[in-house]
């Protein structure tokens, strides 16, 4: 999604190679301008520490990105960055869904999604929208998806940020006895890893065909 420039182009950057899939070398710079502190600036110290937030939670150190994210809510703490204190939010969110704690995430979204909402920061709302749909396939409620999707997909477009990546699906009742189902992911087919040298899989589609017997 796209990030604040606050804090110079460096910070956008590191967010560049975050999103390219490079998350050691992202992260590691991330950390080397984190302990240069050349400005100090309280916006530019949330974003790079959401930077390695992002990149601990792609590489499984769950541990490691909770310490980030906490980083970066003191810091979002400030008069000066308190807008950012619900992107922190959104990063929790997704947290909290990679740790199955899905009910919290829910709860985060359910407080911070009304104010990203009035705040007109398009891409942090379809990235909670996401996290939400995510949560939905992994309950298999294809109902509520087929609720979400269309409002998630034209967030995300309109936000002009291909990086939110979208998944949507959705099921159609040709019969009492038959149903089809058909999907896709990553709907914009951004390349990034999901954990350390593993990428995630690009645009990816399905159809399956669901009978019932008697």
């Amino acid at each position: 999604m796209t990030q604040s420039t606050d804090g110079g182009s460096s910070v956008v950057a590191i967010w560049e190679r975050a999103r390219a899939g490079d998350l050691r070398g992202a992260n590691d710079a991330a950390r080397r301008a984190l302990d240069d502190r050349i400005d100090g600036d309280p916006s530019r110290l949330v974003e790079l520490n959401l930077v390695r937030a992002c990149c601990f939670m792609r590489q499984g150190s769950h541990a490691k990105a909770q310490c980030s994210l906490d980083a970066a809510a003191h810091h979002a703490s400030s008069e000066n960055a308190c807008a950012h204190a619900l992107r922190v939010g959104a990063w929790r969110a997704e947290l909290a869904y990679f740790q199955g704690r899905y009910s919290d995430a829910n709860d985060i979204i359910d407080r911070i999604l009304p104010a990203l909402e009035k705040r007109g920061d398009l891409a942090y709302v379809a990235f909670v929208l996401r996290v939400r749909i995510a949560i939905l396939l992994a309950r298999a409620d294809y109902k509520a998806i087929t609720a979400l999707a269309d409002r998630a997909i034209r967030t995300a477009e309109a936000s002009a940020d291909d990086y939110v990546l979208v998944g949507a699906r959705v099921a159609y009742q040709l019969s009492s006895q038959y149903e089809v189902m058909g999907g896709v992911t990553n709907l914009f087919d951004v390349l990034y890893e999901q954990s350390y040298g593993l990428p995630r899989e690009g645009r990816t589609g399905f159809l399956t065909l669901r009978a019932r017997f008697r």
